[in-house]
C-alpha cells in the first residue's frame, strides 16, 4: 500500500494566481474510486456505486435543510445566503436574490494541517 502523504507533499495555493504557487489538482472521480477499490478490496464497478449513492444520499439531505456528517472530512451545513446588490460597470445597480449554499467545516487536523 503506498504512504500516506502528510500535510506538507500536498500541493498548495491556485491555479493560475501568477504568484508562483504551485497548480491544485483534482482527484478525478476515476482516480478516487481506484485508490478506494484498492484499500478496502473491492470491485470498481461496487465503489462507485457507493460513491454515487454517497453523492444523492448527501445532495439529498442538504436540499432537505439537514447538516451531513462526513467522516474524516467535516460537516457539511446548508444555509440561505442573504440578498445583495452589486454595482456592476455599464449596469447600474444589479439586485442578486438570496440562495441556497453550502459551508463545510472541516475537521480539527484539517484545519490545522
Amino acid at each position: 500500500m503506498p504512504e500516506q502523504p502528510t500535510h506538507r507533499q500536498l500541493p498548495v495555493g491556485a491555479a493560475g494566481r501568477g504568484d508562483g504557487a504551485k497548480r491544485v489538482i483534482t482527484l478525478s472521480h476515476a482516480e478516487m474510486t481506484r485508490r478506494i477499490a484498492e484499500r478496502v478490496e473491492l470491485p470498481r464497478n461496487e465503489v462507485a456505486h457507493v460513491l454515487s449513492a454517497l453523492g444523492v444520499e448527501t445532495t439529498r439531505a442538504l436540499l432537505d435543510g439537514r447538516r451531513v456528517r462526513i467522516p474524516g472530512l467535516g460537516l457539511a451545513v446548508p444555509y440561505i445566503r442573504a440578498a445583495r446588490a452589486q454595482n456592476v460597470l455599464g449596469r447600474g445597480v444589479v439586485q442578486i436574490p438570496p440562495r441556497q449554499a453550502i459551508r463545510l467545516r472541516l475537521i480539527k487536523e484539517l484545519r490545522d494541517a
